[in-house]
């Protein structure tokens, strides 16, 4: 029998269907409908109780709501749909929802997680990530990251989404995990063999659209803005306070559900939001209040995603900002990938000088004010003041990577002593370093955009609004066809090409480069941008940049030959061990040696400032002060 329930004004119903010891609470804001009636399996339906703000609710006994019951809320013009909160879809996103348990058992509680200062990230498409395409399939595979020395992964997004291939960012159903990846006790599985090998688990999550396909919310409710929009679709109406509800909810399910340890927050610029608060704020502060996601562990992070270089985005809330710990440094990319191919169709033709790579690993980003030709105006603001872990750069990801044409990798378009130096300047640079899956053994396959829609007309809309975007950039040779099962079945890695050349050599690489990182305490840069640009200095020399800091209270120096051609860096005196040589690898592979590159290569006695160091043609040096012999 059914038993209805009203919530304390004081406190936000949770949306969904939400089980406890003695029985589920179904509640779901649908205002723009008269009557509302739950149907569980194919038993008769049960009318919902509506309240004066267009919440419907019911409340059922356990027994009569099992764990793998279907259920569906019926309209008044009949149709039945999903639950827009659905913990899990077993079909279909148009299909009924089903009960879940989620009170998942965690074996491996005690890891702490990662500080995200430390943090080495690795960017992960699940269902690219193994030849399985499975959270399952993907948890076999985190001893490879843990041995690279990765103690970080990030989802790409999970969420259910229209088809059975897709990179996520077309989710229609927020808290379900999505059925091809093997839903939500695979993901609790996952991060749980994760923390057992001190890797920490963030996951990216979408708030600023819903996918076009399986979208459901507006038949309940006025969930989208009448005139906001995104490039994806309707802007979501924040003015809603459900709608706010919803959003922070999910964030907190994620996270408390799963012991996650941080989100990344897609595109956090296209959130539209005119609210006296705006919704990332209040979501940071909620996550903030929430507190760790179990006993001892550190607060879980948030990252946002944005081009705009708007320093507002990881600003406290008390000071105007939104409270996110970090965000993606396009810039980064962008400056190294232009100056390293010479591209310069797109934003890249913003980029492509040494000077724009100098400012960005002097300021975090490269535009922090000027003019942009991209932007027809003044790009960015000051960074003064922010700190290394306020950056998340990359030299690849989804983005950069599948929206080429042909989804060609960095290991594709460049050789490999120019991939190493990208990588010295990457994982050796003040800023937390995210990789994409396959990078770190220079991985052939493209990754490319791929999708499943059944509906054939949004599949041919999709195909064809990539080629006019394309075309617009001056592309006119071939496209691969998002709809093609080709384009989602190349873009798997092949982790074996690792024992191969150029793998082997680039993955040593790698290797190499992040236990030079970890031996520090305290690699991420205090502050970046503060006049005399704080403690980082960053200078070029005829082609080679020079970058100067103290970590951990010793000197250090990071020696980057762009040129074609050898070149002279100049140093200041004292004893310094070289601590990474991209040229020291091969020649260690050929006398059959290992070396761990945490340790010294080797020694330099620098008896005069201003001594000179000769380099190689694209050849990355890291130096650091040797503390007994300088004492």
């Amino acid at each position: 029998m059914a038993i209805s329930t009203t919530q304390s004004p004081e406190h936000p119903r949770l949306h969904g269907a939400v089980s406890d010891r003695d029985g589920v609470s179904f509640c779901v804001w649908a205002p723009l409908v008269k009557s509302l009636a739950l149907e569980l399996d194919d038993r008769p339906p049960l009318p919902m109780e509506r309240d004066a703000d267009g919440w419907f609710s019911l409340r059922l006994p356990a027994s009569e709501a099992p764990e793998g019951t279907l259920y569906g809320f019926r309209l008044p013009d009949g149709r039945l749909l999903p639950d827009p909160a659905s913990r899990f879809q077993p079909g279909t996103v148009h299909e009924r929802s089903q009960l879940v348990r989620t009170d998942f058992a965690f074996a491996h509680d005690s890891f702490p997680g990662t500080s995200l200062e430390d943090m080495v990230i690795q960017e992960i498409h699940v269902g690219t990530f193994t030849p399985k395409g499975t959270l399952d399939a993907a948890s076999e595979e985190l001893p490879r990251l843990a041995e690279l020395g990765i103690n970080a992964v990030e989802l790409m997004p999970l969420a259910a989404f229209d088809g059975e291939r897709g990179w996520g960012y077309d989710g229609v159903q927020p808290f379900a995990v999505h059925r091809t990846y093997g839903g939500p006790a695979a993901l609790a599985r996952f991060t749980d063999a994760a923390h057992a090998l001190g890797i920490s688990v963030l996951l990216d999550v979408v708030y600023n659209h819903f996918g076009p396909s399986g979208c459901y919310e507006a038949c309940f409710g006025p969930w989208f803005s009448a005139n906001q929009k995104t490039p994806w679709g309707k802007a979501i109406d924040y003015r809603q306070r459900p709608v706010r509800d919803f959003i922070i909810q999910n964030a907190l399910f994620w996270l408390r559900t799963f012991h996650l340890d941080g989100l990344r927050l897609d595109a956090v610029h296209a959130v539209c939001d005119d609210s006296p608060v705006h919704i990332l704020s209040e979501l940071s502060e909620a996550v903030r209040r929430s507190g760790p996601t179990r006993p001892g562990a550190l607060p879980p992070v948030l990252i946002g995603e944005s081009h705009l270089n708007d320093r507002k985005f990881v600003l406290p809330v008390q000071e105007g900002g939104h409270g996110l710990d970090s965000q993606w440094s396009d810039d980064f990319h962008h400056a190294v990938h232009a100056l390293m191919t010479g591209e310069k169709a797109g934003y890249y033709a913003d980029y492509g000088t040494l000077n724009h790579v100098l400012r960005t690993l002097r300021d975090g980003q490269t535009y922090t004010g000027q003019h942009s030709d991209l932007w027809n105006g003044p790009h960015g603001t000051p960074t003064d003041g922010l700190s290394g872990r306020h950056f998340v750069a990359f030299l690849q990801n989804h983005d950069q990577t599948g929206n080429r044409p042909l989804g060609e990798r960095l290991s594709s378009l460049v050789p490999p002593p120019r991939l190493k130096l990208a990588a010295a300047a990457l994982i050796l640079s003040p800023f937390v370093p995210l990789l994409f899956m396959g990078e770190e053994w220079a991985e052939s396959a493209p990754f490319l955009y791929f999708t499943d829609f059944p509906d054939e007309a949004l599949g041919r809309a999709v195909t064809d609004g990539r080629r006019r975007e394309f075309r617009q950039a001056g592309w006119t040779g071939r496209m691969h066809g998002p709809q093609e099962k080709a384009s989602f079945f190349s873009s798997k890695i092949h982790p074996e090409r690792r024992h191969e050349w150029p793998g082997r050599e680039i993955w040593d690489w790698y290797r190499s480069l992040i236990a030079v990182r970890r031996s520090f305490r305290h690699f991420a840069a205090g502050q970046v941008g503060a006049p005399p640009m704080g403690d980082i200095t960053v200078r070029d020399e005829d082609g080679i940049l020079t970058v100067e800091r103290a970590i951990d209270g010793r000197r250090t120096v990071l020696l980057l030959n762009f040129s074609r051609s050898g070149g002279t860096a100049f140093v200041n005196e004292g004893n310094w061990d070289v601590l990474a040589d991209s040229h020291f690898p091969r020649a260690a592979k050929e006398k059959n040696t290992h070396t761990d590159s945490a340790h010294p290569l080797c020694t330099l006695n620098v008896d005069f400032p201003g001594s000179e160091i000769q380099l190689e043609p694209f050849q990355a040096l890291f130096i650091v002060e040797n503390a007994i012999k300088s004492t």
